[in-house]
């Protein structure tokens, strides 16, 4: 059996108006029924409830088959399992490890209980429920009778708050309202950073989902990548991937539709005379600081290196207040077409007032072009 093609559908489709997960593999068409029950059955074992629906349909030189899903992260594990039962002539209890691995990654991406409840309740009245990635937000309903639900709370206020400390649902929703973002993946084991890496490319950036979670940036090795992962891993199940967006960065402050203010952050740096060493360039806390000395290291230097004439060395890479990063008020600077995209963006998310990130390759007195948009939003 060779599967050639997998397309996998989260919502109603031109086949179904079920989740659903449409292969194109080569083999005769009682191979295939076997694969597709195959796929349920383990669906099933894992916690999902699903009933024997599937159906293969022969083509010229291909077989089609369609199965029910839950859950789009699992069913591509379901499949690949699947598929090395059936060319492998196995039994489904001969591959318990595997199993056991896809109920853990089950219980991390699954609803939380009062959205389970939420969504029984819809599947009962027949009203559509659309999840919003691997979050407990949701959308009821279709067109312009849609509501934003978070949990069994409705309030749309509330369904904002969690807007506010969901880095994915930021993004998704940026990307949905035509604001370029940078490119990203959510990962949830090792083997699906690896894949991310090959098709994002470094410098790379990983954090959590939640705001309160770690951020890791410049990223530019496997080693760095799987370091950040699993310290990551231990407080956040969602790990987001993204290419780093080099540029200048600014934090912007934008209320009841007007942009305040505009600050540029810049990293802490050192500038070479082409006589000192970086160490003489030092103060003696930032000689002993292993995070700074990792920082020069990765810029091509060590501390016996000496600078050239008017070369910059940054010496951290978030641009954050709290590593102390040098503030520039740059709010006169800011061309009108670029505060209306900041106003335009907060406008989206429904706050009366926002601050968010920007990182830009040119000056915000540049008109922006769209390159990308790097936010994270505090407000309501």
């Amino acid at each position: 059996m060779k599967i050639e093609n997998v397309k996998i559908y989260n919502n109603r489709n031109i086949y179904s108006d079920k989740k659903i997960a449409v292969i194109d593999a080569k083999c005769d068409v009682d191979i295939a029924k076997r694969f597709a029950s195959c796929c349920i059955q383990i669906q099933n074992l894992i916690g999902y409830n699903l009933i024997d629906y599937y159906d293969c349909i022969k083509e010229t030189d291909k077989v089609r088959v369609l199965i029910e899903h839950d859950n789009p992260k699992i069913i591509s594990h379901v499949i690949e399992l699947a598929a090395e039962i059936v060319e492998n002539n196995l039994k489904i209890e001969d591959c318990q490890d595997r199993i056991l691995r896809l109920k853990k990654l089950t219980i991390e991406t699954k609803l939380g209980p009062n959205t389970r409840l939420l969504k029984n309740a819809c599947q009962k009245r027949s009203i559509r429920f659309t999840r919003v990635s691997f979050t407990d937000m949701c959308i009821l309903g279709e067109g312009k009778w849609a509501k934003v639900f978070s949990g069994l709370l409705s309030d749309q206020d509330f369904a904002r708050l969690n807007l506010s400390f969901d880095r994915e649902l930021q993004k998704r929703i940026l990307l949905t309202n035509g604001f370029p973002t940078p490119s990203f993946s959510i990962v949830f084991t090792q083997s699906e950073l690896v894949q991310a890496i090959k098709e994002l490319g470094f410098p790379l950036s990983i954090k959590g989902a939640n705001k309160n979670s770690p951020n890791f940036v410049n990223i530019r090795t496997n080693q760095q990548a799987i370091e950040a992962f699993n310290a990551v891993k231990n407080v956040e199940s969602r790990v987001i991937v993204e290419r780093f967006v080099l540029g200048n960065a600014y934090k912007i402050l934008v209320v009841n539709g007007k942009m305040l203010a505009a600050v540029k952050r810049t990293s802490p740096y050192i500038i070479g005379d082409g006589k000192k060493k970086i160490f003489e360039l030092l103060s003696e806390s930032e000689r002993q600081n292993k995070q700074i000395q990792k920082n020069i290291l990765k810029q091509g230097f060590n501390l016996d290196s000496i600078l050239p004439r008017g070369m910059k060395v940054y010496l951290k890479e978030a641009t954050n207040f709290k590593n102390g990063c040098i503030v520039e008020d740059v709010t006169e600077k800011v061309a009108y077409p670029n505060q209306q995209l900041f106003c335009n963006a907060v406008e989206k998310f429904g706050y009366q007032f926002a601050v968010l990130d920007f990182v830009t390759e040119e000056y915000l007195s540049t008109v922006y072009r769209y390159r990308r948009l790097y936010r994270r939003f505090r407000g309501k």
